[in-house]
């Protein structure tokens, strides 16, 4: 008599990343969950193409599918992704509660995606979330980068058959919500910790990393944020920054060499709001060339922006 034999679900983060999307049969994991979530009112999306002919944008941050659609018994568009192994929680589970429960979640400055659920796996704990934007393609990193700060709205979800099919007109006018959506590389401290003592050393392979984050020495991630921050809007403004002289000046404010001289967030979040309310209409409204989302140029310093012409001053 043949029996079948099942693999057992990977036991933490490195073992669930083993296989690529790339690969073949990098879904076998969700599929062996798929009764699992049907049960729970969950009927997981199935791979037409692998990898939906979107690649990870450097070599040594591959993508792994960590993240999964699927559609509820409510009819809602959903993803599903493993934030936890083993008894312990991890940092993502942890940060992840932190925003969801209590008046955080209330707070209107929490510009971070809900989990509408977590789900108890032997070994594992799963967090669902709303299917915003593009998160369900399996190119899904865990980073600071533009591609982790979601819209509640994409065109037409699922996506058709055909690349070329367009998203439908919007029927209504409503706001739209970005939110960030990923903590796998996330953090927290404690609140009462002094600002010295927020150190560590965590893998950045972005193009717009901080410098710090390339040495073996720890660092401080809050100060390394507002430098890739600033790296990511310069990349998207550089082609019209003279347009508004006191953008480049914050830029160049959250990008210098030492980061202990660098805006802090908050600051930097200040300045930002200032700058924004002081934007003629004309400016806000000009288009982005959509080569630029890859497009990672440095902020110059005051005296190259001097010299060609670009200077705040």
């Amino acid at each position: 008599m043949l029996t079948k034999t099942i693999k057992p679900l990977p036991k933490d983060a490195a073992s669930w990343r083993r296989v690529l999307c790339d690969q073949p049969n990098f879904c076998w994991k969700w599929e062996m969950l798929r009764p699992f979530f049907a049960s729970r009112g969950y009927d997981l999306y199935v791979v037409i193409e692998r990898d939906r002919g979107l690649w990870p944008r450097i070599t040594d941050s591959p993508a792994h599918g960590e993240v999964w659609a699927t559609r509820d018994s409510r009819n809602r568009d959903v993803v599903i992704k493993p934030v936890s192994w083993g008894a312990d929680e991890i940092s993502e589970l942890k940060i992840l509660k932190y925003l969801n429960f209590g008046p955080l979640r209330e707070d209107t400055g929490n510009a971070t995606v809900p989990v509408t659920e977590f789900i108890e796996y032997p070994n594992v704990t799963f967090a669902v979330m709303p299917h915003w934007s593009d998160c369900d393609i399996p190119s899904f990193a865990n980073d600071i980068s533009h591609e982790n700060v979601q819209m509640n709205y994409w065109g037409a979800l699922p996506l058709g058959p055909s690349s070329a099919d367009h998203a439908p007109d919007f029927r209504v006018h409503f706001p739209v919500r970005y939110a960030l959506i990923d903590f796998g590389a996330s953090v927290q401290f404690p609140p009462d910790i002094p600002s010295k003592s927020r150190r560590g050393h965590w893998f950045v392979g972005r193009l717009h990393r901080a410098p710090e984050t390339a040495r073996k020495k720890s660092f401080d991630p809050f100060a390394a944020d507002v430098y890739q921050a600033a790296r990511t809007v310069y990349g998207w403004t550089q082609k019209f920054v003279d347009d508004v002289p006191a953008l480049l000046a914050l830029l160049q404010d959250m990008t210098r060499k030492r980061p202990s001289r660098q805006l802090c967030a908050l600051e930097a979040h200040s300045r930002m709001t200032t700058i924004q309310a002081s934007i003629p209409q004309h400016t806000e409204m000009r288009r982005l060339p959509a080569y630029l989302l890859d497009e990672y140029d440095p902020v110059p310093n005051r005296i190259s922006a001097y010299v060609y012409g670009t200077s705040p001053y």
